[in-house]
């Protein structure tokens, strides 16, 4: 048995041996090249030439290897379509031996792609003929066609570049290993593989369910799936080419470091712990330059939202992104620091180029926002960026237990920074306003107001220490801590105004605190602060200089006895007063000095001297 079956294998290997010896006499080698060449330009539709005598290998598959193959352009340009160093043909035994040539597979050795439009919108490359084309017109009339076998196409160490000339764009992959699956043209493509694009290596996995379709303008089911170091991306939906590159469906992306996406992408930012994870997903339509995102999952660092996004390239190049994302909770805590650094006029550079690379549009929502151990109630803005100016506009938020609104410009078309702040304030707790900024709870009461300035640096204490504007406002129902400002009124126990007037055991109580100031480069200027306490009034008008500290100010303090806010008394006592020196040093307290404020004792003359 054993012997039987020992004759049976080699008269089956002398069989083959001599089918395979018989191939030259079926098929010559003008035939091989000249069908293989042929079954490549009638799948391109381009015209396709080689140099020097084919190479023939009959094991372990029978191939066919043509030296220097060109694949010609469609439009009659001089530039190949296609030039690569070899391509390589493995055939259908079989068919061989019925004389006929049928290419399995077809081999792409370091093909270079190079495909344009010209400013006409015409391309050096054509779908429409070939076998491609002919079952594109069967599918666009309704006839079957004739379900040609295309097989593989296997690229190994390609370059692909895209040119065009409407908007000078260029488009460029490199080291391309990829395998194209299509049995026939009535079942799905396959595509697996990778290459680099910008520096970075990606893998492709994509099925395309019906390319005839797809070629002739229709749409198709595609599935997609791209990764890499900085990117995990997935598309399924409806692709199409038709005019544009048209993409309907779900799409889901991730990367775990989107500061490093953004370096990737040109948009250079310094190392940092920010900006790390981010995701999103949703139902997005990709159509004509602009990408709109239904149904929006967004993901950044601790934040997350939903709600829709518009994504859209304008005329110069530029992308425009337009939402409305819903948040329950913003998390500024990593930023902060961040935002300060980067708009700082040392370490800015190019801010322009360097974080807005696009404009924005977009309507925010939260219902609490925390800045480390701060935390706030709801906020709704607007958040708009063009032109080098960044607009936030707030509609209302809920803060220091009260509202505040307004808007909030910064303008990055000139360094240092210039910013400009417009708020309206509405019962704010003044207490916890002074402990977010670090300060003492000098004072307490509600806030309400309008702050109204203009300033280089990126935050509200820039604009205080060196910004021009206006301050207006009240502090309803609030103490105020005298004790350090006992020297200063020492005169008060003199007798001429009773202590206990003013405060007791160092804090006053009031029922109303006015402010209004003049901010110039030069002054704080107090058109009026009055303090409005149970048996006292104290007045307080003047300029202190912004540089220098020197302060000129005259103020007046009335006492009242039985004092009754639906009586309107005169006070039972008048001290006028002058304070004058260095804040923060020796400031004097003068009493009896008349108001108005004489011209040759004004502060301002003061500093310019």
């Amino acid at each position: 048995m054993k012997r039987a079956l020992a004759y049976s294998g080699i008269a089956i290997l002398l069989l083959l041996a001599g089918l395979i010896a018989a191939i030259p006499f079926l098929v010559s080698s003008d035939t091989l090249k000249q069908n293989v060449t042929e079954q490549l330009s009638l799948w391109t539709g381009s015209k396709v030439t080689f140099r020097g005598e084919p190479v023939i290998k009959l094991f372990p598959s029978f191939r066919v290897k043509l030296k220097d193959v060109i694949i010609a352009s469609t439009n009659g340009d001089n530039i190949p379509l296609v030039r690569m160093n070899n391509l390589k043909a493995d055939l259908n035994f079989f068919a061989l031996l019925t004389g006929e040539v049928e290419v399995k597979r077809f081999i792409f050795a370091a093909p270079q792609f190079e495909l344009s439009t010209d400013a006409h919108g015409i391309s050096n490359w054509s779908l429409t003929g070939g076998f491609l084309g002919q079952e594109i017109q069967a599918a666009l009339s309704g006839n079957p066609g004739k379900n040609e076998r295309f097989g593989q196409l296997d690229i190994f160490g390609g370059f692909f570049r895209h040119i065009d000339h409407r908007t000078g764009q260029s488009t460029e992959f490199s080291a391309i290993d990829l395998k194209l699956k299509w049995s026939d043209v009535a079942k799905p493509l396959t595509i697996l593989g990778n290459f680099i694009w910008n520096g970075e290596n990606i893998a492709i996995d994509s099925k395309v369910s019906d390319v005839i379709a797809l070629a002739s303008g229709q749409s198709s089911q595609t599935e997609l799936q791209i990764r890499s170091r900085l990117i995990d991306a997935g598309f399924s939906g409806n692709f199409s080419l038709a005019d544009s590159y048209q993409f309907d469906g779900r799409l889901t992306a991730k990367t775990a470091s989107f500061r490093q996406f953004l370096g990737w992408q040109g948009i250079d930012i310094e190392p940092g712990e920010t900006m790390g994870f981010a995701s999103i997903s949703g139902e997005m339509n990709w159509y004509a330059g602009k990408v709109s995102i239904a149904q929006a999952s967004v993901k950044l660092d601790a934040n997350s939202a939903e709600g829709v996004l518009s994504l859209e390239r304008e005329e110069d190049d530029k992308w425009s992104l337009q939402g409305t994302l819903a948040f329950d909770t913003i998390d500024l805590s990593s930023y902060s620091d961040l935002w300060i650094e980067n708009t700082e006029t040392d370490n800015t550079g190019d801010i322009e180029n360097q974080i807005f690379l696009l404009d924005l549009d977009v309507r925010m929502s939260a219902n609490k926002v925390v800045v480390r151990d701060f935390q706030s109630g709801s906020i709704a803005a607007t958040i708009s960026y063009q032109g080098g100016i960044l607009n936030i506009s707030i509609g209302d938020y809920e803060v220091f237990e009260g509202n505040l609104s307004g808007e909030v410009s910064y303008n990055f078309n000139k360094l240092p920074v210039r910013s400009g702040t417009k708020l309206r304030l509405k019962k704010l707790q003044f207490a916890e306003i002074l402990t977010f900024f670090g300060k003492m709870e000098r004072v307490t009461g509600n806030l309400s107001g309008m702050i109204e300035l203009t300033g280089d640096g990126p935050v509200l204490q820039d604009h205080l220490s060196n910004g021009q504007g206006r301050v207006d406002i009240a502090i309803d129902a609030g103490t105020i801590d005298l004790t350090t400002f006992g020297d200063v009124f020492g005169a008060l126990n003199e007798g001429k105004i009773p202590a206990s007037a003013i405060w007791k055991d160092g804090k006053a109580k009031f029922g109303k605190l006015i402010a209004k100031l003049d901010f110039t480069s030069d002054l704080f200027s107090f058109e009026k602060i009055l303090v409005s306490l149970p048996d006292a009034d104290v007045f307080l008008s003047g300029e202190i200089g912004r540089k220098t500290g020197i302060a000129i100010l005259h103020g007046r303090f009335d006492t009242f006895e039985n004092r009754d806010a639906s009586t309107d008394r005169p006070p039972v006592s008048t001290l006028p007063f002058k304070l004058e020196g260095a804040i923060g040093k020796t400031l004097n307290f003068i009493p009896g000095i008349l108001l108005p404020l004489p011209l040759e004792e004004s502060a301002n003359g003061a500093i310019k001297n």
